[in-house]
């Protein structure tokens, strides 16, 4: 599996995991098939948002039929979401047992010297990162 495959099953599974992520809030990107946009603002259920490519200002109103057919992406994850997942998770193996316990208390703990902090987003960090962090979903 690629990088890229590997980032993104990561990033879908934290999603799912964390349904805040995927709240229609500034910093939440758009789709549709006129590209990805990042929302900057929602107010009133209107959604102000710009264009990634162009960095162009695009205005929704609740009743645009355009906000209603894009997909909602979600945010970009970071550091502290990776830190909740892993709570969530703790909280899953609790129920499991103690060898599926240690065995995660012994992964997180190669974690914490893995993440570089100078970059707080998931999508930044090293591919060794992003593979150790797939293994955990795996298991």
């Amino acid at each position: 599996m690629l990088h890229e495959e590997k980032l993104k099953a990561v990033t879908d599974y934290i999603r799912a995991k964390l349904p805040r992520l995927m709240k229609l809030e500034k910093g939440c990107f758009l789709f549709n098939a006129l590209g990805i946009y990042e929302v900057v603002k929602v107010e009133n259920d209107d959604v102000y948002s710009v264009d990634i490519r162009s960095r162009k200002r695009i205005f929704y109103d609740k009743e645009s039929s355009i906000i209603r057919n894009c997909d909602i992406l979600g945010k970009d994850i970071m550091l502290n979401d990776v830190l909740e997942w892993i709570n969530v998770i703790i909280e899953e193996v609790k129920k499991e047992g103690f060898e599926k316990r240690i065995y995660l208390y012994v992964r997180i703990k190669e974690l914490s010297g893995q993440w570089d902090l100078t970059k707080p987003y998931l999508k930044d960090q090293n591919e060794e990162l992003i593979n150790f962090l797939h293994r955990l979903i795996e298991n």
